[in-house]
């Protein structure tokens, strides 16, 4: 990797990293409030842009609303695991 390129691959893995925690957090609360979980996966994938195909995302909930849910997004390319926890 030449100089020049590392601190854009940089700034893409920070940028990633953002997007991660955001999705995250976007599924876990639809997610807490929604009873479907492929709808939190979509919220999920819509924050991530142009990073949800390399996206794996799993919601879990209990089956009444405005309990506990959790999202966690992991994003392989740059190792980044991130789980969100939402208690309405």
């Amino acid at each position: 990797m030449s100089l020049d390129t590392e601190p854009r691959e940089k700034e893409r893995e920070m940028l990633a990293i953002l997007r991660v925690r955001r999705a995250a957090k976007a599924g876990a609360t639809v997610a807490a409030l929604v009873p479907d979980p492929a709808k939190a996966v979509t919220a999920a994938r819509v924050v991530l842009g142009r990073y949800a195909d390399d996206a794996r995302i799993s919601v879990s909930r209990p089956g009444v609303n405005g309990a506990e849910a959790r999202c966690t997004v992991i994003l392989r390319r740059w190792r980044v695991t991130y789980t969100a926890e939402v208690e309405r």
